[in-house]
């Protein structure tokens, strides 16, 4: 094959790779159907991928998971790793991708926790369909997709019965986080980016953050909390404020600090298969 023939056909396929990303499709094993791309919203970014396993005493758990990306990027398949050591545990897992937030288009995080209640319906509306019966459902994030899981189970206790961030952002409103010169530079942008106010080093803090923050809304939904003791991204204080702030409330509650750990422990297998997943499993099997 010539080199003008190879790159011909590399263009092709790129454009069917791109084209077809958010198209439905379908997988089956002996073990499990995996539906990927389900619409459950006229967006392009309203997509999710429901994984059931085909014979599991755990398949009536649903796990909801929620990518990161500091509420501007990130999709769906970043956490698939996860969402496959869950599904060969036994549980239905749901993966879905949000709308980014945005200045420009308006987009905040309160349309992405939208997002996931749009999320949560489709399966409801469809649960049936899918043979499944739902008798838990559990809400799993990480960093920025962490502090919509968090926000999200606190707001509707009634639908979620467990959540699980892995480095998720906790208070937007201390000062003392938003004043600490390594994180600010990050903090402030991304902060103000996600809840559609402006934070400028020095000046009040936004009413908006605290809104925005876990910590002010936790409620009576029990909590596993992952956190890197070297997380360069999300203080170690925010996870450790929110478990003295579940325990001042009673809510059952279980921080995870992972030593020397970064901000995304799961890419270090020895810590996702030791440590990470069968705390998971333990919290949803036992708390």
């Amino acid at each position: 094959m010539n080199c003008k023939l190879l790159f011909l056909s590399l263009i092709i396929f790129s454009f069917f790779l791109f084209s077809s990303c958010s198209k439905y499709w379908y997988n089956e094993t002996d073990t499990v159907q995996k539906h990927y791309n389900l619409s459950y919203g006229k967006s392009e970014r309203q997509r999710l991928d429901l994984f059931i396993p085909k014979s599991s005493e755990r398949e009536n758990i649903i796990i909801f998971i929620v990518h990161g990306g500091a509420w501007v990027f990130g999709k769906k398949w970043h956490l698939r790793s996860i969402q496959n050591q869950l599904t060969a545990s036994g549980y239905t897992t749901v993966n879905l991708n949000y709308r980014l937030a945005s200045r420009s288009k308006k987009i905040n995080y309160k349309h992405q926790l939208k997002d996931i209640e749009a999320a949560f319906s489709y399966f409801n509306q469809n649960s049936e369909k899918f043979h499944l019966q739902p008798a838990q459902k559990i809400i799993l994030g990480e960093s920025a997709g962490g502090h919509l899981a968090l926000l999200y189970a606190y707001q509707n206790p009634q639908q979620i019965d467990k959540v699980i961030s892995f480095s998720g952002p906790t208070d937007f409103y201390s000062e003392d986080y938003q004043n600490l010169k390594l994180y600010h530079w990050y903090t402030k942008s991304a902060f103000s980016t996600a809840t559609g106010d402006f934070y400028r080093w020095g000046e009040e803090i936004p009413l908006k953050f605290k809104e925005a923050s876990p910590l002010s809304q936790v409620a009576d939904v029990p909590t596993l909390l992952f956190q890197g003791t070297w997380d360069f991204l999300v203080h170690p204080q925010q996870a450790k404020s929110l478990n003295q702030k579940l325990e001042e409330k009673n809510v059952p509650h279980r921080l995870v600090l992972i030593k020397g750990a970064g901000h995304l422990p799961r890419f270090n297998a020895w810590w996702r298969n030791k440590i990470i997943l069968p705390e998971i499993i333990n919290f949803i099997e036992n708390e």
